[in-house]
């Protein structure tokens, strides 16, 4: 990475981009984070953007877009993408299990929570912490691929630290290899960073309000 400070633009709260920041304090990479909060501010932050939406990350004189091409950038950029194409694959497709697995969670404020819990209690956290522990285990590094950290790992952290936020860690205290990963991812440097200065806070009422008015909701 370049030496020079990234610059991350986004809305002011977690949403889809939160995983972006997760990544950005993973690979270690110092940046700059502008957060868009008024229509004229979404309009000239977007202007030049290649499909005119945010979140962008702009590095040295490189804009990149697209939630994915963004964190995958870093992953590379961080050697946390695998170390050849099997690994890659691995990767990216328990990456991409963890982004079905948070989606319910991105609601949480924009429609009913009560409901959003239950369907989460009763048919998303049944289905996908077993499928995540039975990896764990397969793999015994305590990772979910390799011996270090990767995309995936930091892709099901965000889920664990959502489901802690909503349902508490005692929802996933039995589930002995999921427990263990959360345990060890928290206790990483990055991420024990990313967890005190950067997360944002839950989808409140002030970040739901900027959101709608943003984006016309």
């Amino acid at each position: 990475m370049p030496d020079e400070k990234a610059v991350f633009t986004s809305a002011d709260g977690r949403g889809r981009s939160e995983i972006i920041r997760m990544m950005l304090a993973a690979a270690e990479i110092e940046y700059e984070e502008v957060n868009v909060r008024t229509k004229e501010e979404l309009a000239e932050a977007q202007k030049d953007l290649l499909f005119g939406q945010i979140p962008s990350l702009k590095v040295k004189d490189k804009v990149i877009v697209q939630h994915g091409a963004i964190v995958r950038y870093l992953a590379r950029e961080a050697d946390m993408f695998g170390s050849d194409d099997d690994e890659m694959t691995t990767i990216d497709m328990l990456f991409e299990g963890t982004r079905d697995f948070m989606t319910k969670f991105y609601a949480f404020g924009f429609a009913n929570d009560a409901k959003i819990k239950d369907e989460l209690d009763a048919k998303v956290l049944p289905k996908y912490l077993p499928i995540f522990n039975k990896v764990l285990e397969q793999n015994r590094t305590g990772f979910l691929v390799s011996e270090d950290m990767t995309l995936a790992d930091v892709g099901l952290m965000e889920v664990l630290l959502s489901i802690a936020d909503y349902f508490g860690e005692e929802r996933f205290a039995k589930i002995k290899k999921i427990k263990k990963f959360f345990k060890t991812m928290k206790e990483e440097s990055q991420m024990r960073y990313y967890i005190d200065k950067i997360r944002k806070r839950p989808n409140d009422e002030q970040y739901v309000k900027e959101v709608k008015e943003l984006f016309g909701q």
